[in-house]
């Protein structure tokens, strides 16, 4: 705890009054008249604390730390455990502040709209910014939460907006932040100057600021000091933002009709006509879930410049080999609508969605359920980009969806854009007709299950791909579902699923309980997509990295395992040694686990498996389990390539038969779960919907947890994710709508360093850069004038040093990089005339033709780029022993080579992954080159 908290908890602000503080608070967020009263004694209370000068300043950080208490993300417990307590005038208007101030109630919106469908609620309003604020709100929030204090119906009341209480925090923060100024928000300012004689605007002023303070992921309390910043230095009769509250205001178009409410009956989950409507036992309930229409989004996407060209991949990709499986287009759902017409259409598109839970709070079953969809059309590296996704839909509360309810908005906006489609009008005015439907979609296996309406993974027929019904194996008091192994299995069939389904409805007539071949119902899946049964993918991040691999690490190290042969759990020291002296590139998110002392994400789970478990394992595992593992890494390896050839998915179907058939010997029958048996039908997946990258759901989890880091408190949860997935999808079509100017510049540049953070000094081509300073060579090593007079022909001129380049969208380092300590990103695969080498890279070299007669800092001679490196061979090793035809050709034992040599920087293909122990050498390429992790 630092000196301000141990000083507040001396004064007893925070320590010995804490858990009266929150019932304080619970009691006045609940309680709009004690809210009331507690704001008029607050009044009193501030106006003696505050004189003089500082008393305006002093009310506007009480408001800011309101508004900070109700933004602070839940997962920053670190920094809410160093927070201050807040004075008891601080907590006053935290409810007016939560950021949804603006939103306007049902009749209102309706009467704005011309009338709406009443089962598509229209809410307009502030959607306002993400403002993380570390501030004491989260300490007492978590507090509430681990305590188990904040029951779950509350959680799940608070979490729907009563409308009366929207409309009085308007006027209510109106009254505190903009009294006396309405009349001069209602002026429209957007062209005017922000000070006679700017030459900014005031538009180009609030949008310069919200794309400084997104790049930068400011706090809400660092947002009203730079406001109060930038007006001082523009004079005292500027018109530039502020206050908060002005600045939301300003931003409140965004969130206009960007979301539609559904009301339902929470006890017989029927849509209902509206937040009215009387349904079950003549309760009046308020439960909904929410649609973010598809349309408005899709049109915010075709108004960007060079999204409609970016569509068109599919016809200008060039494929490394014709029959390869190289990407979705690849895959037989995607050809069969190709082949029809459909998607030969430049303007039709085609999507792929995900549909997953998220836990929200740990005092309770709360969560929110979002439904995702990318765009296939476009190339992989813009698919997962976030503001090329797009969120359908939101359901939350205690229980888990209805998934036929919570879909049916999607589906009926795809019967439509299918069969008529809509009009987007391009940058350039043209109006064209787009097309689009789903064509497929990809979840865990509980959320699978949930949607297709299939039995869960602990049932019987409950794998969705084939009709094998498995068995129950006995584990004392209970049993659970295994799937032995069987070599011939009845795949499912679509249209057999159908009746299946209409099977199911006439016998849960007798009983609830019913399923015909693990089918429960008919599910809205069913129409959304070309064929359910071979549109669903097998997600290879839950299935393979956190189901497979992590059942392996809990059977080899944990220690209830000890009486089997393949465990190794007296050997966890060994195993963590080899991990600890690994140095990842750069890219690699984390440095290696450790066995049993930290928390093993998905990324941790893929690097092990892929790059580290042979290498690591080689020697101390049993050699029957470590060439048993070697086929699973090789037939997933296979899977996850660049590009799949009709050999390389029979070779991955056989050996993945006989990894799980095998597996059933080694480890036992017990363990062979309907995770283990999906690995027989991950090739067929495969071959329909393109390489495991495309449907692998790392993206998607990405996107999960920034949207719950978007919820701050159970108080209207949905429309807290809404104030900023709204701004962030419009944010750059407001940007690109700019007049060409330096402010659209400066937007620009903020916008460029959320996936750009190095600084480039010299561009060597479209993809290549100079990162950080060069160095003037002098003298020049007389091995590096031989090396590039005998291979390049080069003689005199003058050479510079660097130590770091970009190469598409990796920065590589060298040897000599003294900054690169715990990671090494100087190991790469060169491909020059044609052969792949394995390199070291020692040092980069800028070579200029440059003569005596030259000043110094001359860019008119032209230029060559080289490195330096020193080359490895290949050497056999043990597992060029397993018995397989395709070794696996990304793993590399390797010995250097002496001397030197010299390539250009443009053959630098990829990075590469270099261990070392036990005076072994090892070198990994990476699978491959696009999955977003």
């Amino acid at each position: 705890m630092d000196e301000d908290s141990s000083e507040t908890s001396e004064n007893g602000h925070y320590g010995r009054n804490e858990s009266r503080k929150r019932k304080w608070y619970r009691k006045r967020v609940r309680d709009p008249n004690f809210r009331k009263r507690q704001e008029l004694d607050n009044s009193s209370y501030s106006s003696e604390e505050n004189s003089g000068e500082g008393e305006e300043r002093n009310s506007e950080e009480s408001s800011v730390d309101a508004h900070s208490e109700a933004a602070v993300s839940m997962d920053d417990e670190n920094a809410s455990e160093n927070s201050q307590a807040p004075e008891v005038n601080e907590l006053v208007g935290h409810d007016e502040l939560l950021g949804f101030d603006e939103a306007v109630g049902h009749d209102e919106a309706a009467e704005d709209n011309g009338g709406v469908g009443h089962d598509e609620e229209v809410i307009e309003g502030d959607y306002g910014l993400d403002l993380h604020c570390n501030q004491p709100q989260a300490e007492n929030q978590r507090d509430e939460n681990e305590s188990g204090e904040s029951d779950g119906d509350s959680d799940e009341r608070d979490a729907f907006i009563s409308e009366e209480e929207l409309e009085a925090s308007d006027a209510q923060e109106g009254s505190e932040e903009g009294s006396g100024e309405e009349e001069e928000e209602e002026v429209n300012n957007d062209n005017t100057p922000i000070f006679n004689g700017a030459t900014v605007t005031f538009r180009e002023s609030a949008l310069a600021i919200l794309t400084f303070i997104l790049s930068h992921k400011l706090t809400g309390l660092c947002l009203i000091d730079l406001l109060l910043l930038l007006s001082l230095h523009c004079g005292r009769d500027n018109i530039i933002l502020k206050t908060m509250y002005k600045f939301k205001k300003y931003f409140q178009m965004i969130g206009k009709n960007f979301i539609k409410l559904h009301y339902y009956c929470s006890n017989c989950e029927i849509l209902l006509p509206g937040k009215n409507a009387v349904c079950c036992a003549d309760q009046q309930l308020d439960t909904y879930f929410i649609e973010f229409p598809i349309i408005k989004q899709l049109e915010n996407l075709f108004a960007r410049t060079g999204f409609y060209e970016d569509l068109q991949y599919r016809f200008n990709r060039v494929k490394k080999d014709h029959n390869n499986v190289e990407d979705i287009y690849d895959g037989t759902v995607y050809q069969q609508l190709f082949n029809t017409g459909f998607l030969n259409n430049p303007n039709n598109i085609s999507f792929f969605m995900y549909f997953d839970g998220i836990a929200v709070f740990k005092s309770s079953n709360f969560s929110i359920w979002p439904a995702y969809l990318t765009i296939n059309e476009l190339r992989y590296k813009l698919r997962t980009r976030k503001e090329n996704s797009i969120l359908a839909g939101l359901w939350f509360g205690k229980k888990k969806p209805n998934p036929n309810l919570f879909l049916r908005p999607i589906y009926d906006f795809f019967v439509s854009f299918e069969a008529i489609g809509a009009n987007f009008t391009l940058p350039n005015g043209d109006v064209i007709n787009v097309k689009g439907k789903i064509i497929g979609a990809v979840a865990d296996l509980p959320a699978k299950a949930l949607f297709m309406r299939f039995i869960q993974y602990n049932g019987a027929f409950s794998c969705s791909n084939c009709m094998q019904h498995g068995g129950r194996f006995g584990l004392g008091n209970t049993t659970i579902q295994v799937f032995p192994y069987e070599k011939n299995i009845g795949l499912r069939d679509n249209n057999e699923t159908v009746e299946f389904a209409s099977q199911a409805i006439a016998a849960r007539q007798h009983n609830p309980d019913a399923t015909v071949y693990g089918v429960k119902g008919p599910s809205l899946l069913s129409s959304l997509l070309p064929n359910m049964i071979l549109c669903m993918g097998i997600d290879i991040m839950h299935g393979v990295f956190l189901g497979v691999m992590k059942t392996l690490n809990s059977l080899w190290f944990d220690g209830v395992n000890s009486e089997y042969p393949f465990s190794i759990s007296n050997m966890v020291h060994l195993v963590d040694a080899k991990l600890k002296s690994i140095k990842p590139p750069h890219s690699f998110q984390n440095m290696p686990c450790r066995i049993k002392k930290d928390k093993w994400k998905a990324f941790d789970l893929k690097a092990f498996f892929f790059y580290y478990s042979l290498v690591v394992l080689n020697g101390i595992i049993p050699d029957r389990y470590w060439f048993h593992h070697v086929r699973l890494v090789t037939a997933i390896s296979i899977l996850c390539q660049e590009g799949i050839s009709p050999e390389d998915f029979v070779s991955a179907e056989t050996i993945l038969h006989t990894y799980v058939s095998d597996f059933q010997v080694l480890y036992g029958v017990r363990h062979m779960t309907l995770t283990f048996h999906q690995l027989l039908h991950l090739p067929l997946v495969c071959k329909n919907l393109g390489p495991a990258w495309v449907f692998s759901c790392f993206f998607y989890e990405s996107l999960n947890g920034e949207l719950s880091r978007l919820v701050h408190g159970t108080r209207h949860v949905a429309l807290q994710i809404c104030s900023s997935s709204s701004i962030f999808m419009k944010l750059p079509v407001m940007i690109n709508n700019m007049p060409d100017s330096a402010a659209k510049e400066l937007c620009l540049k903020f916008q460029g360093r959320l996936r750009n953070r190095v600084k480039i000094t010299e561009n060597i081509d479209i993809r290549t850069g100079v990162v950080g300073k060069m160095k003037v060579c002098h003298p020049v090593p007389e091995f590096i004038c031989k090396l590039l007079r005998d291979n390049y022909n080069i003689l005199g001129g003058r050479y510079k040093y660097f130590y770091r380049l970009k190469r598409k969208s990796l920065v590589y380092t060298c040897q000599l990089y003294a900054r690169s300590i715990q990671k090494k990103s100087c190991y790469v695969e060169i491909f020059y005339n044609n052969v792949p080498y394995l390199c070291k890279v020692h040092v980069y070299i800028r070579w200029s033709s440059c003569t005596d007669n030259c000043p110094n800092g001359c860019n008119n001679c032209p230029k060559q780029y080289f490195c330096v490196v020193t080359l490895y061979d290949r050497l056999i090793w043990e597992l060029h022993d397993a018995p397989l035809e395709n070794v696996l050709p990304h793993l590399n034992k390797v010995s250097p080579q002496n001397g030197f040599h010299v390539f250009p920087v443009e053959s630098i293909r990829s990075m590469c992954i270099y261990m070392s122990f036990d005076d072994k050498e090892y070198i990994s390429l990476p699978v491959n080159n696009l999955e977003v992790e």
